[in-house]
């Protein structure tokens, strides 16, 4: 019966082939092997051929890219010095940006290059000759950089002074204890013959820098900003007063770290912007009034210090007509001094001022009436921004007064006294019973950090109401930790307001809106 099965079928069954099948699956199996073989080398023969038509394809596209580049738009711009030029400049940052932060100042970050070992520019001229054909005659180019008055070669610095030809220089120098005095500076002298040159200058010491400004001219013709810096541990007292004349008729802005400079030896009739930070208690409220006196151009004042006296009363008021900025913050107070800022509020007046920050870190508390309070009254035609931040009382007749804050878009209120929810819904409230859609601080844009925390109920009612003011929703709400920060984000009531705009932002602290001031 098996004979009569194909032998195409026994492949699928376990039967064994017969006799007479036996020679033709045999057959099959020898001429199917030698088939295999004949496939399997043409196969091999087609593997090398691919492998070397991708040879052939990788060289030829290789080659294509090489002479696409030849043609290359990028190529063309590339071949002009002008913009070749301005790249070189952009990799180079502002050498005069600083960072200032609650308790410190701290070195300016662009300050990552040198006339030394880590030199930007330098590298920059080694990237192709091309380059270094534009980046060695671009004088602006080496007009910025960082060094220390007693580094062993002044070749690096006569190098970027000669290159930097006639353009404003902006540098830091870092004045080290050293053996040799600063008269016998090398450094110091090459930078003194081009001292008409100073634009941006940042210098941080010991009582050196009293030496090293004593070593060159009293006058700088074009320097627009100026940094002085002392380290907090290296002296004490009067070392800190730097009594040398600075005649500057250019200097936009000054910022003293602690250091005092003498204010009768002062020649800066458009100083814009003033910042002090001390915590060695040696700047005096008398001295920030002396220095506002002298300077009625300001538009940013910035007090951050640890004052040991206050201010006479037989001092006379000062007017600043042009003070869009102030900020005062208090680390330290002496028992004899007040414990805020009051000595200094109720000596100037600011007719213009738009932002006005205060923060007390003494504990102590002190009644927002006494001086804050009839100093912002003196202000509110035009304050847009506050920010408050200490143990101050009396918090209610503050929150009470902020409808008569027409332009206020910024506020932040920090104090165990306040109240932070009746603060909401005050602020809730219309200004006119006829017009129920324009309510207090009509514009009113961020808000926080406020402490004590709201209720999340409160914050939640507060943020939808002002959504329906009719001069605008909040742009932020600003909290002061992630929890409330999420809380709030995942909120239903809230969820709509973030579609259209709303940023919820976790922040421990107030900073500075983009406006500068």
């Amino acid at each position: 019966m098996d004979a009569q099965i194909p032998l195409q079928d026994l492949l699928h069954t376990n039967c064994l082939p017969t006799d007479i099948q036996r020679p033709y699956a045999r057959n099959f199996v020898e001429k199917s092997t030698s088939k295999l073989s004949e496939v399997d080398a043409d196969l091999a023969g087609s593997i090398a051929e691919t492998t070397r038509l991708r040879l052939e394809r990788d060289a030829i596209s290789a080659d294509l890219q090489r002479h696409e580049m030849l043609l290359s738009p990028a190529r063309r711009l590339l071949s002009i010095p002008e913009l070749i030029g301005e790249i070189c400049l952009h990799c180079i940052l502002d050498p005069t940006d600083q960072v200032i932060t609650r308790n410190s100042f701290l070195l300016p970050s662009p300050y990552n290059y040198s006339c030394g070992m880590r030199d930007d520019p330098l590298t920059l001229s080694h990237v192709c000759r091309v380059w270094r054909r534009v980046a060695l005659p671009t004088p602006r180019l080496w007009a910025s950089f960082r060094l220390f008055a007693d580094q062993r070669s002044i070749v690096p610095v006569n190098e970027r002074l000669s290159r930097s030809q006639s353009h404003p220089l902006s540098f830091a120098i870092q004045l080290r204890s050293y053996d040799m005095s600063i008269q016998d500076s090398p450094v110091i002298a090459a930078l003194a013959k081009h001292q008409n040159r100073w634009k941006y200058v940042f210098v941080n010491g010991t009582g050196s820098i009293k030496d090293f400004l004593s070593s060159v001219s009293d006058t700088y013709p074009v320097l627009e900003k100026l940094h002085l810096s002392i380290e907090a541990i290296s002296l004490r007292g009067n070392h800190r007063c730097l009594d040398t004349a600075i005649a500057a008729p250019n200097l936009i802005q000054l910022e003293l770290k602690g250091c005092v400079l003498i204010s009768d030896k002062l020649s800066l009739p458009n100083l814009r912007v003033l910042i002090i930070y001390d915590s060695s208690k040696t700047t005096s409220w008398d001295y920030c009034l002396s220095m506002c006196r002298l300077h009625p151009t300001l538009e940013k004042a910035m007090f951050h210090i640890s004052p040991t006296t206050t201010i006479s009363s037989d001092e006379n008021i000062v007017v600043l007509p042009s003070l869009k900025a102030l900020h005062l913050s208090i680390t330290f107070a002496h028992a004899s001094v007040p414990p805020d800022a009051s000595p200094l509020l109720v000596k100037i007046r600011a007719p213009a001022l738009k932002k006005l920050l205060i923060r007390s870190e003494s504990g102590v508390t002190q009644s927002i009436q006494e001086s804050i309070l009839p100093f912002l009254k003196r202000s509110s035609a035009t304050l847009a921004s506050f920010y408050l931040d200490g143990n101050y009382s009396d918090m209610g007749s503050l929150t009470e007064f902020l409808e008569h804050l027409p332009h206020l878009q910024e506020l932040s209120l920090s104090s165990r006294h306040l109240n932070s929810d009746d603060l909401l819904t005050h602020l809730r409230k219309p200004i006119f019973k006829h017009t129920p859609n324009v309510l207090c601080a009509p514009e009113l844009a961020v808000i926080g950090p406020i402490w004590s925390n709201p209720t999340l109920a409160s914050m939640v009612d507060f943020i939808v109401s002002r959504s329906s003011n009719v001069t605008g929703a909040l742009r932020e709400v600003v909290v002061k930790s992630r929890q409330s920060a999420d809380e709030l984000r995942s909120h239903p009531g809230i969820s709509e307001c973030i579609k259209k705009g709303l940023q919820v932002i976790f922040r421990k602290s107030p900073t500075c809106s983009s406006s500068g001031y």
